[in-house]
């Protein structure tokens, strides 16, 4: 009898069809094993996306889809809007969009996919959560800018902290700071409505800021 497709993240899938290694959440490998192997790499995967794409593709197979139209698909797919969104990179220093984290969790799933040197910016509006559980990432953030009607909760979550009024000051002192090897994360935490309609028009606002950076080499 058929087994159901199973995938299991790093490690070997036992009567499974996906299995995922990656060596770094930038380096991910999707390896497919039914009919032989087929193996391919994405660029810039982080690991929550990794392991959703891992699950798409288990799913895929079932359904009928072949190896090589998976990997097609899942190579050329670039990731969700707002959603860890790759905007670019700048003199080694790497940026991402994360405006859809309007809560812990959500961060949480966006710092794991990183090992060090995050210039974290997180803030907005004040829903009345607590951010402690954020603390256990403290030696990953080189320094978290906050920004908002939370700006000031920060400075008890992490041993780095600036805090301004706005994401656009908080982005020029992220670059002010950043380094080759960095990355700078836009992972509210809160929601956005002390300053944008909601979070897409805030990760817009983010992503244009970005750009104009990388045109004129300031904000």
């Amino acid at each position: 009898k058929d087994a159901a497709a199973t995938a299991i993240y790093g490690s070997k899938a036992a009567n499974g069809v996906v299995v995922v290694e990656t060596k770094a959440p930038e380096a991910g490998q999707l390896r497919l094993n039914y009919t032989g192997n087929l193996n391919f790499t994405f660029a810039d995967l982080s690991d929550y996306n990794l392991m959703n794409a891992m699950v798409a593709g288990c799913m895929a197979y079932k359904l009928g889809v072949s190896p090589e139209n998976i990997a097609h698909t899942l190579q050329n797919f670039h990731g969700v809007e707002h959603r860890l969104e790759y905007v670019g990179e700048k003199d080694g220093v790497r940026f991402y969009n994360d405006s859809k984290a309007t809560n812990t969790h959500a961060v949480q799933a966006a710092l794991n996919s990183f090992e060090k040197n995050i210039i974290l910016l997180a803030g907005g509006h004040d829903k009345g959560i607590p951010f402690d559980e954020l603390s256990v990432f403290d030696k990953k953030i080189k320094c978290c800018i906050s920004f908002g009607e939370t700006k000031e909760k920060f400075k008890d979550i992490f041993t780095n902290t600036i805090t301004t009024e706005t994401m656009k000051e908080a982005l020029k002192e992220a670059i002010q700071i950043a380094q080759s090897g960095d990355v700078v994360l836009l992972s509210p935490a809160c929601s956005s409505f002390d300053q944008y309609k909601n979070y897409e028009v805030r990760g817009e606002t983010f992503k244009e800021f970005v750009k104009e950076y990388f045109r004129e080499g300031e904000l």
